[in-house]
C-alpha cells in the first residue's frame, strides 16, 4: 500500500524524498508537512502558492515535539 500522496499531481508512493515544512516560515502558526513526488511538482507548488516570497522563520524555532526538525518523513507518523 501506498504511503503518501503528491500535493499537486495526487500520484502515490512510498518513499517521500521531497516536502514543505511550514516549520521554517513565519506566516504559519501550525505546523504542516505538504509531500510531494518529485522537483516538478515542487516547483509547480511555489509558484503557484508565491511560496518563495514568504518570510523566514527566525531562530528560535518553536519548541515541542510537534515542531522537532524533520530529516526523515518514514519515522514520523502523519495523519
Amino acid at each position: 500500500m501506498d504511503r503518501y500522496s503528491c500535493e499537486v499531481c495526487k500520484t502515490k508512493f512510498n518513499n517521500a524524498l521531497y516536502w514543505f515544512d511550514s516549520l521554517h516560515f513565519e506566516n504559519w502558526t501550525e505546523r504542516k508537512i505538504i509531500i510531494f513526488c518529485g522537483p516538478k511538482c515542487v516547483q509547480e507548488w511555489y509558484e503557484k502558492t508565491g511560496a518563495i516570497d514568504w518570510p523566514n522563520r527566525k531562530h528560535p524555532y518553536p519548541k515541542g515535539e510537534k515542531w522537532k526538525i524533520i530529516q526523515d518523513l518514514d519515522q514520523l507518523k502523519l495523519t
